[in-house]
């Protein structure tokens, strides 16, 4: 077998169930494209040689039926390695293919007939549209002499025929958006049935070049602060909130987070999560450093409209505030299709993918009915949709931060063309790209517009005037409130709410500061006692400059007078509960001497 692509046996979790004589299912791995998949085996993983990738000795007696089967199944995988090497077949694709999951689709199919049966990845609104693009392709192939008459799903993999395709549609009179949406359709169609010559038009550049593009605009901050004031609805708070936590979560879509869960989290071993709050070092804990650690989803999820892994900062402050916000209002609004669970992240019931990566159509269907309504009522409170959130985000980096394209594809984890060269110094760095994120919720004013929302919807459901459905009045006491602290991060990001920082901590300082931090906290190689080590600097070594700048930082961070718990929850300070204690007490003997005249 290929020494590079690879198959191997394995357990679940098998550190933890190696010794376990529980039948447990084999999992099949591709490496190192990190896919894997359950097999239809079961054994007890004590009874399986890892390292030999076969069962132990012992054993064998026990499972002469299965030896056979997968010696069987082992001369099927070689195969597997040059067919991935050659483009034969994609390794998304492998695992199905081998162990029989794959959902057949039969490519004699036209593709008019594909795109009938498969109204889930199209929409009800749009799948009309596509199947006229592929009437359209087939009119001009026809009109130009071609003895197509309908295309199937077969034609799809044979470049020859997507040639003929792009020739006689660039003769034909279409204007080039025509063109490239015809093109984009079929692209859309190679991409869902997973025929292995994936979207030929655009990889092969065949689109249309240079078509002018609608205008997009990005969201106002004026527009979305005063949109506040339209919120009369439980469901307008709902849209509200997902386009704040979208733009948190660096834009990303309905469906991309109905994929984010605890198992998204790269470095994530079972603890509690809560908030990073960047100025977190000074507040007081007493279970530790409870809100300084930072949690990322990274690579472990596709995003829904490309190959893209999701890249992103989960807890940055106030992404988990809203989060929680709007997961306790989706309970109100939304519960046949909001999660009831204990993960921290999920928002849905339903996931758009399952643990292989493979599309899910149902559940799709139900998030995309779910979120058109949020969408459609985003555009009403501040003119602009669900869709652009993500652009608003790069926007506003470009325009305020003056980060240029690739620096934003950098952000955002697309992929970057061209010589590395030319970023910065520590460009690529995780803190850096952390420190933008901070920038861009900032410059959007969302720790202040989280704010004001919570007060304002306190306010009009006291005063009666949001409606609990359509036009029917909250009234206090019948109807849950809009607003409420439901968790303990709750509790503690609304302190944080409430806590303003000096305008005396800039942005560049900001920059200055993690650039030193940066420097000094990774460990550096000295040559000692004949051996080179490596020596981690103390933060009482780092250079003056860098102390001068963490105390300005304590001082327009200020006196916080709220301190964490150990269960997570929140308590006055010792230094304040000593203050007020101590003015009890001189309250108490001014009262004393009052009373005795």
């Amino acid at each position: 077998m290929n020494k590079s692509i690879t198959f191997n046996f394995t357990f679940r979790n098998y550190n933890k169930v190696k010794d376990s004589e529980i039948f447990q299912p084999l999992i099949l791995r591709l490496l190192p494209f990190q896919k894997q998949a359950k097999t239809p085996f079961k054994i007890p993983p004590k009874h399986w040689d890892k390292d030999k990738q076969e069962i132990k000795p012992r054993f064998r007696d026990q499972h002469q039926t299965l030896i056979k089967e997968l010696n069987i199944l082992k001369d099927k995988l070689n195969a597997y390695p040059r067919r991935i090497q050659s483009g034969e077949i994609y390794p998304d694709n492998v695992l199905d293919e081998v162990l029989g999951t794959k959902e057949r689709i039969n490519i004699a199919l036209s593709v008019v007939e594909f795109i009938s049966d498969t109204p889930a990845y199209w929409g009800e609104a749009k799948i009309i549209t596509h199947i006229q693009n592929v009437r359209g392709v087939e009119k001009w192939l026809k009109s130009y002499g071609s003895s197509i008459r309908e295309l199937k799903l077969t034609m799809l993999n044979d470049n020859r025929i997507i040639d003929e395709i792009s020739l006689a549609l660039r003769k034909s009179p279409l204007a080039k958006t025509t063109i490239a949406g015809y093109m984009a359709t079929l692209d859309r169609v190679t991409d869902i049935a997973e025929i292995d010559n994936k979207r030929p038009f655009k990889n092969r550049q065949l689109k249309p070049k240079n078509i002018a593009k609608k205008p997009r605009h990005r969201v106002e901050e004026a527009n979305l602060q005063l949109g506040m004031n339209k919120i009369k609805t439980y469901k307008d708070l709902e849209a509200y909130l997902w386009f704040l936590y979208s733009y948190c979560l660096q834009g990303l879509d309905f469906v991309d987070m109905a994929n984010l869960d605890e198992n998204a989290i790269y470095n994530y071993n079972g603890e509690t999560i809560s908030h990073f709050y960047p100025f977190g070092d000074f507040i007081e804990s007493e279970g530790g450093k409870a809100l300084t650690q930072k949690w990322y989803i990274k690579g472990d999820i596709k995003r829904s409209k490309s190959e893209t892994s999701i890249t992103c900062l989960v807890n940055l402050f106030p992404t988990l505030f809203i989060r929680d916000w709007l997961h306790y209002v989706m309970q109100i609004t939304s519960p046949d299709i909001v999660y009831k669970g204990k993960d921290r992240l999920r928002l849905f019931k339903y996931k758009t993918r399952d643990s292989n990566f493979k599309r899910l159509p149902e559940n799709y269907r139900k998030i995309k009915v779910y979120y058109t309504s949020p969408s459609k009522k985003m555009k009403q409170l501040f003119g602009v949709s669900s869709q652009l959130t993500r652009h608003s985000y790069t926007q506003i980096g470009k325009q305020f931060l003056g980060l240029t394209g690739d620096q934003m594809d950098m952000q955002l984890n697309h992929s970057v063309r061209g010589s590395l060269d030319t970023y910065q110094k520590g460009e690529n760095a995780q803190e850096m790209r952390d420190l933008r994120h901070n920038h861009l919720i900032n410059l959007l004013g969302v720790t202040r517009i989280v704010s004001l929302l919570y007060n304002k919807m306190r306010d009009d459901y006291k005063a009666g005037k949001l409606c609990w459905y359509k036009r029917d009045k909250a009234i206090p006491g019948m109807h849950p409130a809009p607003a409420k602290l439901v968790t303990n991060d709750m509790l503690i990001g609304y302190a944080l709410l409430k806590h303003g920082i000096s305008s005396e901590w800039t942005d560049d300082l900001q920059r200055e500061f993690t650039a030193l931090q940066l420097e000094f906290s990774r460990p550096k190689p000295e040559y000692k006692n004949g051996e080179i080590v490596l020596v981690q600097k103390k933060e009482s070594e780092y250079p003056v400059r860098y102390r001068e700048l963490n105390e300005i930082r304590k001082k327009a961070f200020g006196e916080f007078p709220i301190a964490i718990s150990k269960n997570g929850g929140i308590k006055v300070t010792d230094k304040i509960l000593a203050e007020t204690l101590e003015q009890d007490k001189i309250l108490d003997t001014v009262n004393k001497i009052i009373q005795k005249g």
